[in-house]
C-alpha cells in the first residue's frame, strides 16, 4: 500500500472509532426502559460534549424494578431487572431470560392468602389481617 493508502485506512477506522464512541450511551443503555429518551438525547444533543455526557450517566445509572400503577384497579406491575420483560408477583423466574426473580431484594410485594392483600415479600405476618405464613418468601 502506498502511503496514501494507509492514511485512508486510518482515516476510515478513526471515522469509525468516533461514531463509536459517539454511540456509546446508547449502546450502553440498549437493555434499559428509557432506551429511546437516551438515544434521543444520545443522537439529538449528543454533539454538546454536555448533552453526551448526560445520556452515558443516565445510561449507566442502576434501574429500580418498574412499578407502574395502572389506572384500572391500581395493579403493580414489576419487570425483569435484566431483560425488563413484565413479571407478576410471586414468579420465581423470568419467563424471557431464565433470570432468579429475587423479590425481596427487588422490594416485592406477595399477596396474602386469607384478605388478598399486597404485601412485603419478606413480611411473615399479614399487617391486614393478621394471618401468619410459614416461610418469609412464599404464603402458606
Amino acid at each position: 500500500m502506498t502511503s496514501d493508502g494507509t492514511s485512508d485506512a486510518f482515516a476510515v477506522i478513526a471515522v469509525m472509532f468516533a461514531v463509536l464512541v459517539y454511540c456509546l450511551p446508547s449502546i450502553v443503555g440498549k437493555n434499559k426502559r428509557n432506551f429511546n429518551a437516551i438515544l434521543a438525547l444520545n443522537v439529538l444533543l449528543g454533539w454538546t460534549v454536555i448533552g453526551w455526557v448526560v445520556a452515558l450517566v443516565w445510561a449507566m445509572t442502576a434501574e429500580d424494578p418498574v412499578r407502574t400503577a395502572q389506572a384500572s384497579g391500581q395493579r403493580v406491575l414489576y419487570r425483569c431487572v435484566q431483560c425488563q420483560v413484565p413479571v407478576t408477583v410471586g414468579q420465581t423466574f423470568c419467563e424471557k431470560c431464565g433470570e432468579q426473580l429475587n423479590w425481596s431484594a427487588l422490594g416485592g410485594l406477595k399477596k396474602c392468602p386469607d384478605c388478598a392483600e399486597m404485601i412485603k415479600a419478606d413480611a411473615r405476618k399479614c399487617r391486614f389481617c393478621g394471618c401468619v405464613f410459614t416461610s418469609p418468601k412464599s404464603p402458606g
